[in-house]
Parts: C-alpha cells; sequence; structure tokens
C-alpha cells in the first residue's frame, strides 16, 4: 500500500481518510496532507497544525528524537547503510519506547529538542541508526534530506527523496 496523499483548499474543510483500515478527520492548516499506511492520524477541527504527527507500533526498542522507518507495519530505527529504509524512512520519534508500544513519530513539521544546537537554517540528514547528521554521508547505500533546522532546538521535517549512491 502507498502513502495517501490529499491536497487541502480551504482550511475549514473537514477531510475523512481512510488508510489501512483507519478512519482519520482531519481539519489542516496546511496545504498538503500524507497519510501513510499502517499509521493513525487525527486532527482535530479547529486545531492548529505545526507539525503531522502519526502512531505506529514499535518494532523494537525506540529513543526519542531518533529518525525512523516504517517496515513491515512497524516502525523501527531508519539507517543510511539498509538498502530496505531507501523508501520507508518515516519522520522523527517524539518519545521513547519497547518494542510492540505505540509511538508518535512527526512525519512533517516542527519537533523541538531542547538539548539540540543546530545552526539556523542547517540542512539535516539521516546518519546510521536514526542518527541525525549536519553533512550526509556519502558512503552508505543512499542520503536523504530530512528537513532542516528553523532554529537551534528545532527541526522542520520535511523528508526529500532519497538519492541511491
Amino acid at each position: 500500500m502507498s502513502d495517501i496523499f490529499i491536497r487541502i483548499d480551504r482550511p475549514s474543510q473537514n477531510i475523512i481518510v481512510t488508510s489501512g483500515g483507519t478512519v482519520s478527520t482531519i481539519n489542516d492548516q496546511r496545504s498538503l496532507v500524507r497519510v501513510q499506511p499502517y499509521g493513525n492520524v487525527t486532527i482535530n477541527a479547529g486545531e492548529s497544525v505545526s507539525s503531522l504527527n502519526a502512531s505506529y507500533t514499535a518494532g523494537e526498542a525506540i529513543t526519542a528524537y531518533q529518525v525512523v522507518a516504517l517496515v513491515d507495519g512497524l516502525v523501527v530505527p531508519a539507517s543510511t547503510d539498509n538498502s530496505a529504509h531507501t523508501s520507508s524512512v518515516l519522520g522523527i520519534a517524539r518519545e521513547t519506547v519497547t518494542a510492540g508500544q505505540p509511538i508518535q513519530v512527526v512525519t512533517d513539521g516542527i519537533i523541538s529538542n531542547p538539548t539540540w544546537s543546530w545552526a539556523d537554517d542547517q540542512p539535516l540528514f539521516l546518519g546510521l541508526e536514526g542518527q541525525i547528521l549536519t553533512q550526509p554521508d556519502f558512503n552508505q547505500v543512499f542520503i536523504i534530506q530530512l528537513g532542516d533546522a528553523p532554529s537551534p532546538t528545532q527541526i522542520n521535517v520535511s523528508l526529500d527523496k532519497p538519492t541511491l549512491l
């Protein structure tokens, strides 16, 4: 099953989305919403959206702020040395969980971490095992830009298409 993209032309518009058997109501201030299979996305009517969060199930232990991939319906740490992750990078984990637990993932928009210290507008890339890098590692299977840092403690998650090396 592939991603579902929905364009919302009127911010007050309510839309029902069915993805992988999940029905979600979306009322979004943004012009494009991405819903991936196996995830539950809900944005409440009238809610202002600074990030799109989705709920998934962890396939192994995940640490908060680790970049994750969706593999066989489960969230795992994403890694540029794993060819299976080339087209499955999902976003950044909001929380630390163990295998089998539900996990919130920021798939688009702003995520904040007070311990980060990025340079403003710094482009950010995926590294090994969910690591976030300031430079791409050209010695791996693929590279992908995760987004950029609008401030030292924030990442604007906006996944680029991966580039195979």
